[in-house]
């Protein structure tokens, strides 16, 4: 089944905004605490074979809208969000976030996925993690497709740290999670660390779904 909302309305983005400043402290607090016995990486996984071998026009971090069209893509609108910090528990500010997945009908935006797809879909974001290191996108939820459950690619990098690429997983896949064996081959610790903690704004069909994602980077030596 797709779906076609509406863009998500100021008020939701206020308040994702709070529920994601609520996270952070949470985070911080959690980053505190795990102080004394250190911090470990997120996970890193596959690239897979769709990460761009050219970039689009439009690279923005709202990927549910490519400038220039009228029409928004299909599919169930989320907003990702989260903070970057390191092993050592530190904010990463100025890191770039970039994220790429398949659109509503199972397709990459790639020339090497010949699938049926969703023009109006941006299929690659990239933004820059703020003074506090959060970071947030607009987009859809990515369908499932045969041998993978649903997920969002990233790709952190900033100097003075280990580029990290790993995959994001939705809690309420649970099943397709199971079966899907790039996420089986993680630890039961490391799946949570992939896995988003997820929040509806409560309105209906129409609510976008809230992903908290934050991601601990490796300092170089």
């Amino acid at each position: 089944m797709k779906f076609r909302f509406e863009k998500m309305s100021e008020p939701s983005r206020r308040a994702f905004a709070k529920w994601l400043a609520v996270g952070v402290s949470i985070c911080s607090i959690s980053v505190r605490k795990a102080m004394a016995s250190g911090m470990s990486q997120t996970p890193e996984q596959t690239e897979g074979p769709f990460y761009p071998t050219a970039f689009p026009e439009d690279i923005d971090a709202n990927l549910l809208q490519i400038n220039g069209r009228a029409s928004q893509s299909e599919g169930l609108p989320i907003q990702i969000g989260g903070r970057v910090i390191d092993t050592d528990g530190n904010i990463v500010s100025g890191a770039t976030v970039e994220i790429w997945q398949c659109d509503s009908f199972g397709t990459y935006h790639h020339s090497s996925d010949t699938g049926r797809m969703d023009p109006n879909f941006q299929g690659f974001g990239r933004t820059v993690t703020g003074e506090d290191g959060s970071y947030m996108f607009q987009t859809i939820k990515p369908a499932a497709y045969p041998g993978r459950t649903p997920h969002v690619h990233f790709k952190v990098k900033m100097p003075g740290y280990r580029i990290l690429t790993t995959q994001m997983y939705f809690p309420d896949e649970y099943a397709h999670n199971m079966r899907d064996g790039i996420y089986r081959s993680l630890s039961s610790h490391q799946r949570n660390q992939v896995t988003a903690d997820l929040v509806s704004n409560g309105e209906g069909n129409k609510a976008a779904t809230h992903c908290r994602f934050n991601i601990t980077l490796q300092v170089l030596v």
